[in-house]
């Protein structure tokens, strides 16, 4: 790939993730929508098409969940067809790609040493 088409889709990216953070951070519920996810991995496949290997930046399918939106003993429990993730999980993951961005360029030495 073209090294500006890489550095556009990355930036492009940068700005999807920080917006949505943002976004995402003034939410008052706790449970994320599916929807905000299929956002956070959109920006994180243009990262992967330019280059970078963000897969630990992921939200794995296993902290998706539905939600219970009901339950009695007559009928059992009534589940969401969404599904949602922890807000404090998915703000996590969102601020360690970012962070891992901006430390990759600025250069800066971080305490740690390969």
């Amino acid at each position: 790939m073209d090294e500006s088409v890489a550095r556009d889709k990355t930036a492009r990216a940068y700005s999807r993730i920080a917006n949505l953070r943002e976004e995402l951070r003034k939410e008052k519920d706790s449970a994320i929508h599916e929807r905000y996810v299929r956002e956070y991995h959109g920006a994180l496949d243009h990262l992967r098409d330019a280059g970078h290997d963000i897969e630990e930046f992921r939200i794995p399918d296993e902290e998706m969940e539905h939600r219970l939106l009901s339950s009695s003993p007559s009928y059992g429990h009534r589940y969401s067809e969404e599904r949602y993730v922890e807000q404090a999980f998915i703000l996590s993951k969102m601020g360690a790609v970012l962070t891992y961005f901006d430390v990759m360029g600025s250069g800066q030495t971080i305490g740690f040493r390969a």
